[in-house]
């Protein structure tokens, strides 16, 4: 799987890849990417369908949308705005991370990886009880 945004790394995805990630953003900005990857992939004459992933973070449960949006901003500090984004795109709810399921599987999401935003195994607790 190969992330990233440029056509080197379509080029790429379809040369060596299984598939493509996006990381950190929302189903509809994924889309695009998955529909040039897909396209791209049947012009290389690649048999069968890409994988199409997708990172999105979550905090759940009382204060941990805090303490998520404190861990991301300094983990992601380094690329300056982009970390607001990543922030501002984290599931904070049971309706929200529904939702993002949702709507990533309508977009063409095969594999969507669903990360704490914040080390607590309270996380992995609650988002199963919300996947169930």
């Amino acid at each position: 799987m190969l992330g990233g945004t440029a056509d080197k790394v379509v080029e790429r995805t379809v040369r060596w890849g299984e598939g493509w990630i996006a990381g950190g953003g929302p189903p509809e900005m994924a889309a695009p990417m998955y529909e040039r990857i897909r396209a791209a992939w049947k012009d290389g004459g690649r048999d069968g369908e890409p994988r199409f992933g997708a990172l999105a973070y979550f905090a759940l449960g009382d204060e941990a949308a805090a303490r998520g949006a404190e861990n991301l901003r300094h983990y992601y500090g380094f690329l300056g705005e982009y970390a607001q984004m990543v922030v501002d795109g984290m599931l904070t709810s049971e309706q929200a991370v529904k939702d993002a399921v949702r709507a990533f599987q309508d977009v063409g999401c095969t594999e969507l990886y669903l990360d704490p935003a914040f080390a607590g195994l309270e996380q992995v607790d609650r988002l199963a009880d919300v996947l169930g």
